[in-house]
């Protein structure tokens, strides 16, 4: 079990109390509003003290601290440069300034993000499938948000038969209720977009709650037109079960803390290990907006239904593909409730698997990009390293000796050899398998698709968007007349 704080770097550091119960603290470490960055410090249910917090601090933190000084917009010269680095630590450790160091000119704050235009509509879809206590907790931190941006709130229930998400839905005046009863989020996420009425859809799901200040962090850089999608940062609500602190383990879901700008460079040339797009790094869909017109553009389209389970990955594909421009924005923070069970979370790691599988034999076969046929090969091998990485032996094999030693350039390799993690390898068979049944899995919801249960296509976006202009149109003209 692992307790959670949120420590404000702005502020001196206090002491967490009540984390007797726990094994570690993670605190999420803040400046101005921004999470920063992130330690863990490992007490054993031990009392905390000032000195144990900032050698974790310092030893966990310290590139971060190096981050503002290496901002282009403070243009700091050298002889500035360690001054304002010794002042900024002795600022963060609340240490008080001593006063023979010499003065540094005041650094005026980077410029804010511009806010967004008054007059655009946001709509919060949410996909759901029988998990009413979690749905009622996400809409009630829903609609408690205060944003600047008027929005709509628009729920897929993807089980309508069951009856659980509905009544649910019900009890909150102005959420909007979408059956759809296809199976698969992918359907579902389509579903609550082709019925909402703004100018951005913005994606999350049922485990979500809200920081303060989300929607518009989220929506704010959209007032640069060229700003086609924009994702936050997911982090997690809490770390009390063994299975939750393997998944942030596995990578979790928050991507990285500085605001990050991907566009055409990006998908030409990905910064990563394996030739394929990286589009995790990019965003997921439990903090995830574009504007609504891509749904309607043939070059983009709305989700893919046949893939059902790699949806957000293939649309930020598609968006890039496209010399869209996609901005990582962490001040619009969500809080994620990770599987509490080793059996969920395997099967969560099952479907990462098969679905990111499935998604690069997508862009080989749709969109003729030939880097998703050739990392399947580079997949296979990273997941026999993982799993040479948890056998429980002291001797490297000498099959692994020869590939560390013939890897290829691109394949690169900095972790342990072997039983040096506590990773569930179970876990990392369950990807393994997801790997392996990707291919077929792929067959399978294609045939289904297209035999049985039909697609979204973006002609059914574009004249559902032509049509609620024709209807906002003729309402601007009825109220001219009665006027």
């Amino acid at each position: 079990m692992i307790a959670i704080r949120t420590l404000e770097l702005n502020r001196p550091f206090e002491v967490p109390t009540e984390v007797e119960n726990y094994e570690a603290v993670r605190f999420y470490c803040s400046r101005d509003g921004q999470i920063v960055g992130h330690f863990t410090l490992w007490h054993k249910g031990q009392p905390i003290s000032y000195n144990q917090m900032v050698e974790a601090f310092s030893r966990q933190m310290g590139q971060h601290l190096l981050w503002p000084l290496f901002d282009p917009q403070l243009n700091l010269s050298k002889a500035d440069l360690w001054p304002e680095l010794h002042r900024l630590v002795r600022e963060q450790l609340g240490l008080e300034i001593v006063q023979d160091e010499p003065e540094v000119a005041p650094v005026p704050p980077p410029p804010g993000l511009p806010l967004p235009r008054p007059d655009l509509t946001v709509s919060v879809t949410i996909p759901s499938r029988d998990r009413p206590q979690d749905l009622r907790k996400c809409l009630e931190s829903l609609t408690r948000h205060r944003s600047q941006t008027p929005f709509e709130i628009v729920v897929a229930d993807n089980n309508p038969a069951s009856g659980l998400t509905e009544p649910v839905v019900r009890t909150f005046e102005g959420v909007v209720y979408v059956g759809e009863p296809r199976p698969g989020v992918t359907f579902a996420r389509n579903a609550a977009a082709l019925h909402a009425r703004g100018d951005i859809i913005v994606c999350t799901d049922d485990d979500v709650t809200f920081a303060e200040g989300w929607l518009d962090n989220l929506i704010a850089p959209y007032a640069d037109p060229q700003v086609t999608a924009v994702s936050g940062m997911v982090r997690p609500i809490e770390l009390e079960h063994q299975a939750q602190y393997w998944f942030e383990q596995y990578g979790s879901l928050t991507r990285n803390y500085r605001r990050t700008r991907f566009d055409r460079r990006f998908f030409d040339n990905p910064p990563d290990f394996l030739p394929m797009v990286p589009a995790w790094d990019v965003g997921v869909t439990a903090n995830f907006s574009f504007r609504a017109e891509i749904l309607a553009d043939p070059e983009i389209g709305p989700f893919d239904d046949e893939l059902r389970i790699a949806e957000d990955p293939y649309l930020i594909y598609r968006i890039l593909k496209a010399d869209r421009v996609i901005v990582y924005e962490p001040k619009a923070l969500v809080y994620h409730r990770h599987r509490a069970t080793k059996e969920g979370l395997a099967r969560q790691l099952y479907n990462y698997g098969r679905s990111s599988t499935g998604m690069q034999l997508r862009t080989f076969f749709v969109d003729g990009d030939w880097r998703g046929l050739q990392c399947l090969w580079g997949v296979a091998k990273y997941d026999w390293q993982r799993v040479m990485e948890r056998l429980p032996s002291r001797k490297v094999p000498l099959p692994l000796k020869l590939y560390l030693k013939l890897r290829p350039a691109r394949i690169s390799y900095t972790g342990p050899l072997r039983g040096q993690t506590d990773f569930p390898i179970s876990l990392v068979l369950a990807e393994t398998k997801g790997h392996l049944v990707g291919p077929y899995s792929l067959l399978k919801s294609i045939f289904q698709v297209r035999t049985k249960l039909d697609r979204y296509t973006w002609q059914q976006f574009a004249q559902a968007q032509a049509a609620r202009k024709s209807q906002e149109r003729l309402c601007e003209s009825l109220l001219e007349l009665s006027s």
